[in-house]
């Protein structure tokens, strides 16, 4: 007995001084912790009318056993200790939390983007999911918030090909474990976005003119993008390290019998929480990334038929007594015909075209789809219409089931609004516009309410809070909602909306 004794006071001890060691660690690892000690490995400066990219050191890539272990555990304790923390916006008016988000999310003092809070590591996707709408200039609070959305967006990208390249492959996840080094590591599964964010990034930097057709508004910024050079300085050196990293991606993930993504695989995505077999989302990004691989002009990477796989996913995932898109093909999925509003991938990517009528049908439709469901209320956008708990990974569906589920999330909230709005051009003009009106309404009441742009919210609209998890407060998606205010403005004025609606008259005046 006296030996147990011994073997409890001595597993306790240990328990303390690891979690202890953890904690301080984190701290320092932490590139947005006041104790950090981690060093930027690129800089951006400006160089006259460009912004020059500067690299100081190569990252150094940790791959080993004990490193990505501690990567895990830094991720966890970061979630857990955000518990009781959570940063809200200094100012008490929907502009001043605006201006406050952004100081805080563009800041190219820091290495990358992030979403906030606990996700102080750096993951990917950000890059063409979360934060895709950051260069856009129309929504640039002025010439020093469009300079510094450049400079971080791009300090972001450069990071994310040294760790890729350093690794060998793309992952989910890069976590910072000393002040050069990194640990890249998979949340789950393989990425299908990580490489797509990347790609996407890259394109973007060097030309994006795209955003004017895909969201068209008016705007009094003129600012153009001074990040060409540095980009394309960028896709020339890590060339031939990029093409090696789609092949990857395309040997990993790419079925060629079915000409889909496999379905003997699970794979990560910005619906990482649930556990999915060929998703819609994945196809859609897949789809995507090769496009971008071919206008970066990519080489000696697989050959894939763009309009065939296009035409292949319409009709493998659409389901045309519905209206909407099959969330996955899974045996569960597909008999039970599950739906996600993840589809508004489609929209975002460029799979579907607003501006033409045999596509826009897949758009309206799904969009009413999500409305006779009440997907879209109180305020968009929730995942589903119940949590299919047993679908989600086990940890978050014993922690916070509905994260997956029936959680509202912000930034899907915000593309469906950019689909309401596209769409009252073409066909159900009032249903459309005035729903967008009523939703952007709410998130600007609760960007008030929560002194920032939350994450994610439970299903009766209050911000998520959980035992065990925090909704991230200030998050920079909030360049999303940006969007879909600019577009409502735009579109409710070239339609000559009634402005005697009270709800389309205190938009207007957001």
């Amino acid at each position: 007995m006296r030996h147990h004794h011994y073997y409890s006071d001595g597993f306790a001890i240990f328990f303390i001084v690891t979690l202890l060691a953890l904690i301080m660690y984190s701290a320092f690892s932490n590139p947005y912790g006041r104790m950090s000690r981690v060093k930027n490995p690129f800089e951006t400066r400006r160089q006259g009318r460009t912004i020059a990219l500067l690299k100081h050191f190569n990252l150094k890539v940790c791959k080993s056993f004990f490193w990505h272990g501690f990567a895990y555990a830094k991720c966890a304790w970061h979630i857990v200790s955000n518990v009781c923390a959570g940063e809200k916006a200094r100012s008490r008016s929907l502009e001043g939390v605006i201006r406050d988000i952004h100081k805080v999310r563009f800041n190219p003092k820091r290495p990358y983007l992030i979403s906030g809070d606990h996700f102080n590591v750096f993951y990917p996707r950000n890059l063409g999911v979360f934060y895709y709408a950051t260069l856009d200039p129309r929504t640039a609070l002025g010439k020093s918030d469009w300079e510094n959305r450049q400079r971080i967006y791009l300090q972001t990208v450069a990071y994310a090909i040294a760790a890729f390249t350093k690794n060998g492959d793309c992952t989910t996840t890069i976590v910072p474990v000393g002040p050069r080094a990194v640990s890249c590591i998979n949340i789950y599964h393989y990425p299908s976005d990580a490489l797509y964010g990347v790609l996407f990034g890259l394109s973007t930097l060097i030309d994006n003119s795209f955003f004017v057709k895909r969201y068209p508004f008016e705007s009094e910024n003129s600012f153009g993008l001074e990040t060409k050079t540095a980009a394309g300085n960028l896709l020339e050196e890590n060339r031939d390290a990029l093409a090696l990293l789609v092949t990857k991606y395309y040997n990993r993930v790419f079925d060629t019998e079915t000409g889909l993504i496999k379905r003997d695989i699970h794979i990560s995505s910005a619906k990482d929480i649930t556990v999915r077999t060929s998703a819609f989302y994945d196809n859609v990004i897949f789809w995507k990334t090769f496009m971008l691989a071919r206008t970066l002009g990519i080489e000696n990477i697989p050959a894939v038929d763009l309009p065939k796989l296009k035409t292949r996913i319409l009709e493998t995932y659409w389901q045309e007594t519905e209206g909407y898109f099959l969330e996955d093909s899974s045996s569960e999925g597909v008999a039970g015909k599950y739906y996600s509003a993840d589809w508004l991938v489609a929209y975002f990517t460029g799979f579907l075209d607003v501006t033409k009528s045999d596509e826009r049908r897949y758009l309206e439709r799904a969009t009413l789809y999500t409305i006779q469901e009440g997907i879209d209320m109180p305020f968009p956008l929730r995942y589903q219409q119940t949590n299919r708990a047993s679908r989600q990974v086990p940890i978050v569906r014993l922690f916070v089931a509905s994260y997956g589920g029936t959680a509202i999330w912000s930034f899907w909230g915000a593309e469906f609004i950019k689909v309401l709005v596209a769409l009252s051009e073409y066909d159900n003009q009032h249903l459309f516009l005035e729903r967008a009106a009523r939703h952007i309404g709410a998130y600007s009441k609760n960007m008030v309410r929560y002194y920032g742009y939350p994450e994610t919210y439970d299903t009766a609209g209050n911000m998520l809070r959980t035992p065990f998890y925090n909704s991230v407060r200030q998050t920079g998606w909030v360049v999303g909602y940006e969007q879909a205010v600019a577009m409502f403005k735009s579109m409710s004025t070239r339609l000559e909306v009634a402005r005697s609606d009270s709800i389309l008259e205190s938009i207007c005046t957001v």
